[in-house]
């Protein structure tokens, strides 16, 4: 893990810290500060899960859902493709 940690910027430390001392959830993109948040047993997730979470609440109706996801994709390229595709399909289907 030592290996893994050095990887990290002093804001992703920062971060990493703030989540442990605040027993927080961790928002990250970023595969490094998930790994060390995972074996930290900290609870980490992504900008999916907030998009799903705010379908799941009625926050984001599944007709708006998609087109947030296109509009995101269209300028983050690193979003994991395979798993937008299962949600704009999914979303698609039931708004």
């Amino acid at each position: 893990m030592f290996n893994e940690l050095m990887r990290l910027s002093v804001p992703d430390c920062s971060c990493l810290f703030l989540a442990r001392k605040l027993d927080a959830v961790l928002l990250t993109g970023d595969a490094a500060l998930r790994r060390v948040a995972e074996q930290e047993a900290i609870e980490v997730h992504g900008i999916l899960w907030v998009l799903d979470e705010l379908a799941a609440m009625g926050r984001l109706t599944k007709a708006e859902a998609p087109d947030k996801l296109e509009a995101l994709m269209s300028f983050n390229q690193r979003l994991p493709q395979k798993e937008c595709r299962k949600r704009l399909k999914a979303w698609r289907r039931t708004g």
